[in-house]
């Protein structure tokens, strides 16, 4: 992952570890955010250090990342968002534990073998979804309240500069 100066044309690799899903800059440039072994990090660009925003990612109850039913049925493609002054991130915490699990087989490499994934099925229970909010230089995280028995998709996030976050 680098940062490119469009004023100088200096480039600077962002020291992150392997594995970043998703990296986006901060509404004042400032900063970059990502997924890395599911959770929320961030790296400062001025001194180029990595900071992790969210603790307790799992496998298979990861932060910031997009579950399946989100990907696929309404278009959203990330599990977290920059506060208008980029001092906070609101990200979903996917909990896919009771979701039915199917072995997948890449056709192109059937010699790697199968590898699981939660899978939800019609009919089959779905993840379940929450969202945090957390400020980006460590701190507790406050959970969004909704009826998630009525309501239990949640299609997009919007954080208006000024404004509240929106569901």
């Amino acid at each position: 992952l680098y940062v490119v100066d469009r004023a100088t044309g200096k480039s600077t690799e962002v020291k992150t570890g392997p594995g970043v899903i998703d990296p986006r800059l901060s509404p004042d440039g400032k900063q970059v955010a990502y997924v890395r072994g599911h959770d929320v990090y961030r790296v400062d660009l001025g001194t180029n250090q990595e900071k992790r925003v969210t603790k307790g990612g799992t496998a298979e109850k990861t932060h910031g990342l997009a579950e399946f039913v989100a990907q696929e049925e309404m278009s959203r493609f990330s599990g977290y968002w920059w506060s208008p002054d980029a001092k906070s991130i609101a990200y979903t915490e996917s909990d896919t534990s009771e979701v039915e699990k199917l072995t997948i087989v890449d056709v192109m490499h059937p010699e790697k073998g199968g590898e699981v994934f939660p899978y939800p099925r019609p009919g089959k229970p779905n993840a379940k979804v929450r969202l945090g909010i957390t400020p980006v230089t460590g701190g507790k995280t406050v959970w969004a309240q909704w009826d998630a028995q009525k309501y239990p998709y949640l299609a997009t996030v919007k954080w208006d500069k000024g404004g509240p976050l929106t569901l």
